[in-house]
């Protein structure tokens, strides 16, 4: 079932505190059919892709989430297989903002066949808060 637009601009809007972020991102994450949602950030000074502020920082396998976020943002949206928290191989999707901006990536089994099109126009608003947040 498509996911209502005013459904998901309550489940983007939830990111906003950051003590709720955990839970916004699985929320986000089971609307869209899938188990888990990590936002990337750009963080300027390092150069580098980080996991947003209030959502988990740390990833198993970092050479393959390099991999997956380079193809992300050199594709817009990629589709494979990511070390799940135990080490497992887990399917996920990614969508990035743009060139610069944010990257969403869902985990699960149902990741491949979520649609970012609903989520895709309201990644630039992520995109502000968290680069916002970050200065």
């Amino acid at each position: 079932m498509p996911l209502d637009g005013v459904e998901l601009f309550k489940l983007v809007g939830a990111f906003a505190a950051p003590e709720a972020r955990k839970d916004a991102a699985t929320a986000l994450a089971h609307a869209l059919g899938g188990d888990e949602l990590i936002v990337f950030v750009p963080d300027p000074a390092l150069g580098v892709l980080l996991p947003a502020p209030g959502l988990s920082q740390t990833l198993r396998g970092a050479a393959e989430w390099r991999a997956f976020l380079e193809q992300c943002t050199r594709k817009g949206e990629h589709v494979g297989t990511l070390p799940s928290g135990d080490g497992l191989p887990t399917p996920a999707r990614g969508c990035a903002a743009g060139a610069g901006g944010v990257i969403v990536v869902l985990t699960g089994e149902g990741a491949p066949a979520a649609s970012f099109g609903a989520l895709r126009p309201l990644l630039p608003v992520l995109d502000a808060l968290f680069k916002t947040e970050l200065r």
